[in-house]
């Protein structure tokens, strides 16, 4: 419970030594710096949760060397302090207060600086692993300060918590209250901390601590920007900021140090900060660090580009607007970065940039942290025992007493008995401890003299994961992490950054360097991918889904016009998801065919990636995870997955993953000092969630049945391997369109190698002639009125691409169940649903519907005015003649529902209808549904029944998804098919012409959903050996008609034409033919560029293809682009296939 100050008495009254030196400068003090006094008076243990510049030090540092003094000096204080540079920092804000103010001793002692040790210190800022070399030193000063200690101080404790440096200080803690003989008061303080109860326990606070929680009332002003050229864009955004903005200010913060170097390289070639900009991150010397410090403080027109070596409290100055170069992965890292920011004033100006293949899932992520952090929605650590942290701390008593016991150790450590022996058989058997000859004793091994040697036994720190630039022909291409490349040898082939490549070169240099040349094939080797900055929470995750769901953009999120269209981009993703029962929504991927959007975190959806690759055991899987779910080529039944669901179970994933995770998990040295069991129980720690677990439970529970969305969607109807290599050997001087004409051939089971391709479709010899359909007509409008495909369709040769395909198998199977869906629920809402028996023997198949017909009609009839519609399924129509010009044709129709319902003048109207899956009708939908109109038409007028046809149509599709818990699982939509029906006799007239000739001379015309088409592969090579015009873009079939009437039948003759202008057509289209002509010729696309002023640069680029050859053995290495900026000679962009 916070302790409320006694309003008759002024807290400020306990500090009669200390206020004047801390707090005489200022005009008041915040709440903060008030509510603190009384608790840390009483020594009482404290946590204090306020912002980023809002006097935390001070709050604590006053009240803490006020008990100093009046204890004459015989109480000690600890400042811990996250990283040395932090300690320097709060040493040059406060030794000239404590040293010569208050006359007392400062010391502090870092890896790198030790001052003020030699005489009595009354207060040490120092770091975890100082203290821990402190309480095992022989220094005789220390041990008798360590002795005095009596408060405790925890700066920036949020990234300690079940963290390893976290759990290492609880262990010092315990070994310090055994030199001191007596509790120590604990505070700790930070900007962001999930639970404060979570903190009071994992640091063992005492049962009457006090927490003070301060709300910030600075607004956060966001702003999201796009960048789509670094070079150009980002120095043009600092010059704006500068320049209307008034910032002169800037701190911007990087993910990683490679993206630190290129940033701060591209700002010091020009800009309004190119002779002002520093640098830091952890790999600069410490001097260098300190140096870019002193200057970014100092100078009031100043850039910073950083890593998150500056989030943590260090006093950089005023600084005017923070950048986030990419979202970080936490909220809380989100927090602290973004609280650098002008922190004096009453609102944080920040601004998130986001570039690259991934900037539209950058953009969710920015608007989830900015959600998150608005509300205080920090993510709590999960608990963690760190067993490795423990052997640690079995090395550091060894340290300090020389010889050690298990005994003693499991008395210092009650609550690890249970873990303590298995760690000493360890150590002992890799040779970090040997035994005594006294018994039960024992001293340092071979590893421990070693690692003493080079002063590696104090810490925890995980392991900093090294980055390394990836080279591919002498261009910089990626920065890959050091887990991804310990995956990797030299010969590899890999997929990497959108690319096959074969690895040639592994260097591990300062920064590491691997060189690779492009590769063909698609035996590649697996690579996991989870760096150690890119985890992201469950919270953060599960903030992404909300935001993707919203009807609506958040309020105040700063989404430029860029962003906000990457915004609505990822949002229209899921338009068109399909839910399984399980609650999983699956969208189209953008590297693989499905994405499975769990949004489980980095974590959870790392685990369920390799589920799913131990289910499938497929070389051809293409399946990888991030934070939102995981992308996969195939579909995945998710009851079928091995999934852990216990603690237990999670053990024995880590287990059987042993060799990829240990890579991958950022993890001490002293994991590897750790028994197996141990070792996997760690790994599980950093893995395990409960929530994840119970995730899991439900996936296996509910299965994965599709409840909503249209699958349909999903499928990509590609009828060739995703997988062709993209290269391929050619002539010098040849063109591309020569090579396919020289290489390409017929598929075996091509339509063009039937006899009935060249026969008439409607040959008078051929005993019975096929009917027409209303799905027919409807494929025809579906693939753009093509002839031929109609042809194929009435022959039944067009059977769909990818027969054997399970998603296409789905399809169908969730078509069938929305239509059962629909019937029921209209048979609840009371409504009459009928359908014809089926015939008896000899029966034409039409013969009931039309007798049911009869009766409905007759039964409205009678009654009108009280008669409830009465809806007819799945009946028989019949055109007797479809098409006048070929009267042995016959129309079929089979709507899914008739509506009959009585009109005004007492006739009944009948409405033809259809169900579909699809999200809205399509254009081809209502085709089919004019065509069952006049079906029904034909065979009231034939049976001269007292009904007519209604004006309108309907189809009923699902819901929107915003409305899938909707009692009706169905919406209707209505159109007005009388201009389909006017226009069906034209169009049937139309499909009689074509049917009078064989298949081979029907109209045809090459598109982009031509390759759904089994007739694609044989209209693609009659173009290449007999009409290559076809393949102009978006060439009409009268503008083909016209190049032909000239002359014009190949490409060759058209460019001729247009050179000598004999071609009669507008200058526009004679520059696009001309452009078109050029690019099949010679291999080339040229685009004219234009001006533009719209902000940051010119959008408009020159392009050329060109054939790259390897320097080695003069073939082609790869196809792909490379966009040039001619002013610059530079590359603005590039891609390989």
């Amino acid at each position: 419970m916070i302790q409320e100050p006694d309003p008759l008495s002024d807290p400020l009254l306990g500090l009669p030594n200390t206020f004047r030196a801390f707090y005489g400068a200022f005009r008041g003090l915040r709440q903060v710096q008030i509510r603190a006094i009384p608790p840390i008076l009483e020594g009482r243990d404290l946590i204090v949760q306020a912002a980023t510049g809002s006097g935390k030090s001070e709050a604590v540092l006053a009240p803490a060397l006020e008990r100093v003094i009046t204890s004459g000096r015989t109480h000690g204080i600890l400042y811990i302090i996250p990283t040395r540079a932090l300690a320097k920092d709060l040493m040059r804000r406060f030794e000239a207060i404590i040293t010569e103010r208050l006359n007392l001793i400062l010391a502090i002692r870092t890896g790198d600086i030790k001052k003020g040790g030699t005489q009595r210190p009354d207060i040490m800022f120092t770091t975890p692993e100082s203290l821990d070399v402190m309480l095992g030193s022989g220094n005789t000063n220390l041990k008798a300060f360590l002795t005095r200690v009596g408060t405790v101080i925890i700066d920036e404790v949020h990234p300690l918590v079940h963290q390893y440096r976290g759990r290492h200080l609880v262990y010092l803690f315990t070994r310090l209250e055994r030199k001191t003989h007596a509790p120590i008061q604990k505070i700790a303080m930070s900007a962001t901390i999930a639970g404060v109860s979570e903190v009071m326990d994992f640091f063992n606070f005492r049962p009457d601590a006090a927490a003070i929680s301060t709300d910030a009332d600075r607004q956060i002003q966001a702003r999201l920007l796009h960048l789509k050229n670094e070079e150009m864009e980002f120095p043009a955004l600092l010059n704006d900021l500068y320049r209307e903005w008034g910032y002169r200010k800037i701190l911007v913060f990087c993910n990683s140090r490679s993206a630190c170097d290129r940033l701060s390289k591209i700002v010091r070639r020009n800009g309004v900060f190119r002779v002002v900009t520093e640098l830091h991150y952890s790999n600069l010397k410490a001097k260098e660090r300190k140096k870019a410090e002193d200057r970014f403080r100092k100078n009031s027109h100043a850039l910073c580009i950083a890593t998150s070596t500056l989030e943590l409290g260090i006093d950089v100055g005023d600084v005017d607007a923070v950048l986030l170069y990419h979202p970080p992965g936490s909220v809380s890292s989100f927090l602290q970065r973004i609280g650098r920011a002008n922190r004096r004033g009453q609102s944080i100006n920040f601004w998130g940039i986001t570039s690259g293949e991934s900037a539209g899932n950058q953009v969710i992520r920015f608007l989830a942290l900015l959600a998150l952090g608005r509300q205080g929605n920090i993510e709590a650590p999960s608990h963690k025992v760190l067993p490795s942290v423990l052997s640690q701390q079995v090395i550091s008593c060894l340290y300090e007493k020389k010889e050690i016991s298990l005994n003693a150790l499991e008395e210092l450590f009650p609550d690890r008995q249970h873990l303590l022996p298995d760690v000493f058989k360890s150590l002992e058997k890799k040779g970090w401890l040997r035994q005594c000859k006294r018994p039960g004793l024992v001293r340092g091994g071979w590893q421990y003299r070693d690692h003493f040697m080079t002063h590696n036994i104090w810490g925890n720190f995980p392991k900093t994961e090294k980055e390394y630039i990836l080279e591919v022909d002498m261009a910089s291409i990626a920065d890959i992490p050091q887990s991804i490349v310990d995956q990797m040898e030299v010969g590899d082939r890999v997929y990497l950054s959108g690319r096959r490549l074969t690895i040639l070169k592994i260097e591990d240099g300062d920064p590491g360097r691997v060189t690779a040349r492009p590769a063909t094939g698609k035996d590649d080797k697996t690579l996991v991918w989870i760096g150690l900055g890119a985890h992201v929470s469950w919270e953060t995750a599960q903030a992404m889904a909300r935001i993707l769901h919203a009807g609506t953009l958040p309020r105040n999120s700063g989404l430029m016009t860029r962003t906000r269209k990457l915004c609505r981009r990822e949002r229209s993703f899921f338009d068109h998801r399909v839910v399984l029962a399980n609650g999983i929504e699956v969208v189209p991927g953008t590297q693989s065919r499905f994405h499975f959007c769990t949004f489980l975190g980095s974590a959870g959806n790392l685990v369920l990636e390799w589920a799913v690759r131990d289910h499938f055991q497929d070389d051809d899987l293409v399946v990888s995870a991030s934070e939102t779910g995981v992308a996969c080529s195939q579909w995945i039944d998710f009851q079928k997955l091995n999934l852990p669901i216990t603690k237990q179970a999670f053990h024995t994933f880590v287990a059987a993953h042993f060799r990829v995770l240990r890579s991958l998990i950022p993890l001490n040295i002293f994991w590897r000092t750790l028994p197996r069991n141990q070792m996997i129980e760690e790994l599980a720690e950093f893995l395990y969630d409960q929530r994840v677990a119970d995730t899991f439970a439900r996936y296996l529970e509910l299965g994965s049945q599709i409840v909503s969305g249209d699958m349909a969607a999903l499928s990509t109807p590609l009828n060739m391997d995703a997988g062709d290599a993209p290269c391929f050997e050619m002539a010098a001087g040849a063109t591309l369109l020569s090579h396919e004409m020289q290489t390409a051939t017929l598929p075996e089971d091509s339509p063009f190698l039937s006899p009935l391709w060249q026969a008439p479709c409607l040959d008078p010899d051929r005993a019975n002639a096929r009917a027409l359909t209303a799905t027919m007509v409807s494929d025809y409008m579906f693939h753009g009125q093509c002839d031929r495909r109609f042809c194929l369709s009435y022959l039944g040769l067009a059977h769909p691409v990818r027969t054997q395909d399970h998603v296409m198998a789905l399809a169908r199977e969730q078509g069938i169940q929305h239509e059962q869906a629909v019937l029921s629920a209209l048979g609840q809402q009371g409504l009459r649903l009928m359908a014809p028996e089926p015939p008896g023997p000899g029966e034409p198949r039409w013969a009931p519907s039309v007798r049911l017909m009869e009766a409905i009609i007759r039964q409205l009839s009678l009654d009108p005015g009280n008669a409830r519609p009465i809806f007819l399924s799945q009946c028989y129509l019949k055109i007797e003649v479809a098409i006048p010009a070929c009267p042995q044709i016959t129309g079929i129709g089979i709507p899914d529902l008739v509506k009959f319902f009585p009109g005004k003048d007492g006739q009944t109207i009948i409405e033809a209808g259809d169900i579909k899956r699809s999200p809205i009708p399509g254009y081809h939908h209502k085709w089919q549904v004019a065509f069952y109109a006049l079906a029904l038409a034909q065979m009231i007028d034939r049976r001269k029944l007292s009904a007519r046809i209604s004006r309108k149509g309907f189809i009923m599709t699902p819901p929107p998804l915003r409305n899938v818990q909707e009692t009706e699982p169905y919406q209707i939509h209505t159109f007005d098919f009388i201009p389909y029906l006017e226009t069906l006799p034209t169009l049937l007239k139309h499909l009689g012409h074509v049917l009078s000739g064989p298949p081979a001379h029907a109209d045809y015309r090459l598109q982009s959903l031509c390759t759904a088409c089994s007739g694609f592969l044989s209209c693609y090579h009659h173009a290449l050996a007999h009409e290559p015009l076809r393949f102009l873009p978006k060439l009409t079939r009268g503008e083909l008609a016209a190049l032909q009437h000239m002359g014009c039948t190949t490409l060759e003759q058209l460019s001729h034409a247009l050179e000598n202008k004999r071609v009669f057509s507008s200058p526009g289209q004679q520059r696009k033919l001309a452009g078109w002509c050029d690019a099949f010729l010679n291999n080339r696309i040229r685009c004219h560029e234009k001006k533009t002023h719209r902000f940051p640069a010119n959008l408009s680029r020159t392009i050329f293809i060109h054939l790259e050859k390897d320097p080695l053995d003069g073939l082609p290495q790869v196809l792909g682009w490379q966009v040039l900026d001619t002013d610059a000679r530079t590359i603005i962009a590039s891609n390989v296939w």
